[in-house]
């Protein structure tokens, strides 16, 4: 297996649909009984998958965020200089992408660009909202990172931390919270979005990426660690997988991951419910779960 051609990079999931961006240019559209429902060529090798509504937006290496609306199929591409990272849809409809150059590039529902958020120096895979705020991570090689807040409404900057830390692989807000996972050293830290004060932080890896959140629970990954952690960053358990560990998302009352090739389906319990393995050609395979 080629880990750059055939791996699932990215997971978005809806109340009865998963869709799974594939290295190897590709989105997959699967039904709610994790069966194949259709391929969305995209022609690039593919970062990040977000879908709202009725509309597939993709980042890529390719230098634009790819838009497909899924009942008409219409398509439209959104410029972005450097090649599309990050993505975030806001709760008023505007997409937001990262770039390897540290440029935000924000667009309107209709696809009309609104502004840049100009600030970063290196590459932006992390963004969320909070309120009136858009909220970037960026970072590469160190030595620090970033996090800036930025007005929703014109685009200029509110506040920066800077954490000493190589990269920011994403971020989650939770309530007033706000949780990053970071790159070498490997850790999470929880901050407080009203004074942007330091709740906790803990190292527990080596190149924290994915996050997400269970009941009363938090769960990172770490290279081929799933690692579950207490609200106040306690760690509870880490579950070790054959393969790296590239995508997670919620689903159901559980997750799923992408673990190179291999989408494994885990319930709130962390117990493996479904394990089905991807080929070249699309062809998904039901492993036996151990």
């Amino acid at each position: 297996m080629d880990p750059i051609q055939h791996t699932i990079n990215s997971i978005e999931t809806t109340k009865s649909e998963v869709f799974l961006g594939m290295g190897n240019y590709n989105v997959l559209r699967l039904n709610n009984n994790m069966e194949l429902a259709g391929i969305i060529p995209i022609g690039w090798e593919i970062k990040r998958v977000k879908v709202d509504g009725d509309n597939l937006f993709v980042t890529s290496l390719k230098e634009v965020v790819h838009w497909h609306c899924l009942s008409t199929k219409d398509t439209a591409e959104y410029r972005i200089p450097y090649g599309s990272l990050g993505l975030h849809i806001t709760a008023e409809k505007d997409i937001v992408a990262g770039a390897y150059q540290g440029l935000v590039r924000v667009w309107d529902s209709n696809g009309q660009l609104k502004y840049d958020l100009e600030g970063h120096d290196t590459r932006v895979w992390a963004i969320a909202e909070y309120d009136g705020m858009i909220i970037t991570g960026d970072g590469f090689r160190g030595p620090n990172s970033f996090i800036r807040f930025w007005s929703k409404d014109d685009g200029t900057i509110i506040s920066i931390i800077r954490r000493e830390n190589h990269r920011v692989n994403s971020i989650l807000v939770n309530g007033d919270e706000l949780l990053a996972t970071m790159g070498r050293p490997g850790e999470i830290v929880s901050y407080n979005i009203s004074d942007q004060t330091v709740n906790w932080g803990v190292q527990i890896g080596a190149n924290l990426t994915e996050i997400a959140l269970g009941e009363d629970v938090i769960y990172a990954s770490d290279n081929n660690k799933l690692i579950e952690l207490s609200r106040d960053g306690e760690v509870k358990s880490r579950t070790q997988f054959e393969g790296s560990i590239i995508a997670m998302n919620n689903w159901k009352n559980g997750f799923l991951l992408g673990v190179d090739n291999t989408l494994h389906y885990l319930n709130s319990s962390l117990e493996e419910v479904e394990r089905i393995s991807i080929d070249k050609e699309f062809t998904l395979s039901r492993q036996p779960v151990t």
